[in-house]
């Protein structure tokens, strides 16, 4: 979402390729997020040292689809900069997300408590 509200200002601010690349740089960040979920879902289900090598060959398939997906996007004229700024506003975020997030279930577990 912060991507998002990240590329309609850049699209008023520098144009629609900027702004598509910070798009792209965002929905990367989804995708892999995505695909990182789905590989501790498949580690925990998995018994012994088996779950460390789903999560080894999770983050190589992961580190090589970023990788395609940059050139891809370089090829197709998008500009790697903003898909990088675009990454780090879906980072920021999420971060911020978590930690609101964290806050509130403290604070609830607080009252709980008490």
């Amino acid at each position: 979402m912060s991507a998002l509200i990240a590329s309609v200002f850049v699209w008023v601010w520098q144009g629609e390729i900027i702004a598509f690349s910070v798009l792209s740089g965002g929905a990367l960040v989804g995708l892999n997020s995505i695909l990182l979920a789905r590989s501790v879902v498949g580690s925990s289900q998995v018994e012994g040292a088996d779950g460390r090598g789903v999560l080894y060959r999770s983050a190589v398939v992961r580190f090589i689809l970023l990788i395609v997906a940059l050139v891809s996007a370089n090829m197709m004229g998008l500009h790697l900069l903003a898909i990088a700024a675009g990454m780090f506003a879906a980072y920021v975020g999420g971060y911020v997300h978590i930690v609101k997030a964290t806050s509130r279930a403290s604070d609830k577990s607080r009252i709980d408590k008490s």
